[in-house]
């Protein structure tokens, strides 16, 4: 037993480099080099915990991801399939995961209408699971709201991320770091939608979280901080187009 244990660590620790070197050539552009290392770490964790283990079947999604970067379709969409072909035996739980991730998929190679029904069912799965405080529903809705935000559907935006930050205020203190990428959906949003008053709530309730984290001054605060006061001058009546223009050289954390 003490073998296997040591085996099993030396493969965990294997997959982690691999999986750490293979983000590293993501963000240098090497999307080949990439895609051969995450077929790698998806043989050795298909060898040592089975073709359906959730990790191995993730990895397996960002090969799908890849392929659809470098214009392999048809390749793509044959993972995916697999994927959901070989859900039966699985719980809800596990489901509802692995139909957030191939929505995942579906939305980054820009096929936003597919990937909010894959969404959608990931947040029905969750729901007949029982699983309606967990982070991992807190992410379908984030994630919905995203993909309507993407097709500028506001109100449906702004459903799902109330719905995200709710889960989320259920699990997490008030100006918990954790709440952060939540108020930031609603700057996001409210900043479309030219919603003044309540982007300036929503920029008020992160700054309080980067205050209460990381102390008053720091680049995240500093920011936010700037943000509104350009924001106060534009309520007042001043310049309109400077707060929609600031955001794109701020520091938040996503």
């Amino acid at each position: 037993h003490s073998s296997k244990r040591v085996h099993g660590y030396r493969e965990s620790t294997t997959t982690n480099i691999l999986m750490h070197i293979a983000q590293l050539k993501l963000k240098q552009d090497k999307t080949y080099e990439a895609l051969d290392l995450f077929k790698e770490i998806h043989d050795i964790l298909t060898k040592t915990k089975g073709k359906k283990d959730v990790e191995a079947v993730k990895v397996l999604l960002n090969i799908a991801d890849l392929r659809f970067q470098i214009n392999q379709t048809h390749e793509g969409q044959n993972i995916i399939q697999k994927i959901l072909n070989d859900m039966e035996g699985r719980t809800r739980s596990e489901a509802a995961l692995l139909h957030n991730e191939v929505g995942n998929v579906l939305r980054h190679a820009g096929r936003i209408n597919e990937s909010i029904q894959y969404y959608q069912s990931s947040q029905k799965l969750y729901e007949q699971a029982g699983e309606t405080l967990v982070p991992e529903l807190a992410s379908v809705h984030d994630n919905l709201g995203n993909a309507y935000l993407d097709l500028s559907l506001y109100n449906e935006a702004l459903l799902h991320f109330e719905r995200a930050l709710a889960v989320q205020q259920d699990i997490y203190a008030a100006k918990s770091l954790n709440l952060a990428k939540y108020h930031y959906n609603f700057v996001r949003l409210f900043k479309k939608q030219k919603r003044l008053g309540d982007l300036r709530d929503s920029l008020a309730a992160l700054l309080r979280i980067y205050d209460a984290n990381y102390g008053r001054n720091n680049e995240y605060s500093n920011s936010v901080r700037h943000e509104l006061e350009i924001l106060e001058r534009n309520l007042s009546g001043r310049t309109s187009q400077s707060l929609l223009n600031a955001t794109r050289s701020s520091r938040f954390i996503r």
